[in-house]
């Protein structure tokens, strides 16, 4: 439980600021990420685009990390660090997303067109392990530099010109339908359209743009 003198929420410009704090752990975590960060860990971000927040119930926090220069909305990498009680290992858990909310259950993004997660077993998952809240930082800090280093790819589709696909009113300019592709090998990272173009994106884009490097 946190007590209500808890130390008050920093500034933006202080990194991973948002969290009122008076737990030890949870002090010595942010303060060793926000070190990696001051250090120059995250190339590219600056205090003003990361955020803490604490996890419903008061125990924890939740670390958000915003990634420059992506134009879909999943672009947010969110940590979760539980510090866990005296005799408790403490628990990490991580995913991209759009929003600092709670994080969703295992299995919440199985819906076909929506997030499916990296596919190569990148996401950062401890527990059972006595590790340190700096240890902690360390792992979360590799974490969000292997992402930041991920290339994703935006790939767009027109609406077909001949077919039984270009029947109908034109609708609104632009693409019909848009990917987002994350790393290599190529995850599904955010996706925009209607239901109408699933099999559009099955065929070869229009266009494809390197968001990051």
């Amino acid at each position: 439980m946190r007590s209500a003198d808890a130390t008050p929420a920093l500034p933006q410009t202080t990194w991973f600021s948002g969290a009122a704090i008076d737990e030890p752990r949870e002090l010595e975590f942010v303060a060793a990420l926000s070190a990696a960060a001051e250090a120059g860990a995250f190339l590219g971000v600056g205090p003003k685009d990361t955020s803490s927040a604490v996890l419903d119930g008061g125990s924890g926090l939740l670390i958000g990390l915003a990634v420059p220069g992506l134009t879909c909305e999943r672009r947010l990498l969110r940590v979760s660090f539980v510090p866990g009680d005296a005799d408790e290992t403490p628990v990490l858990r991580s995913e991209w997303s759009t929003q600092m909310t709670p994080l969703d259950p295992p299995g919440a993004y199985e819906a076909p067109g929506t997030y499916e997660g990296p596919t190569d077993g990148s996401d950062l998952w401890v527990s059972g392990i006595d590790a340190t809240p700096a240890q902690c930082a360390a792992w979360v800090e590799a974490w969000m530099v292997r992402q930041l280093g991920r290339p994703v790819t935006r790939r767009e589709w027109d609406r077909p010109t001949s077919g039984w696909g270009s029947i109908g009113p034109a609708g609104s300019p632009g693409p019909v339908a848009v990917e987002w592709q994350l790393g290599h090998p190529e995850g599904h990272l955010d996706s925009r359209g209607t239901f109408v173009w699933w099999w559009l994106v099955r065929r070869p884009p229009s266009r494809a743009t390197l968001e990051r490097p």
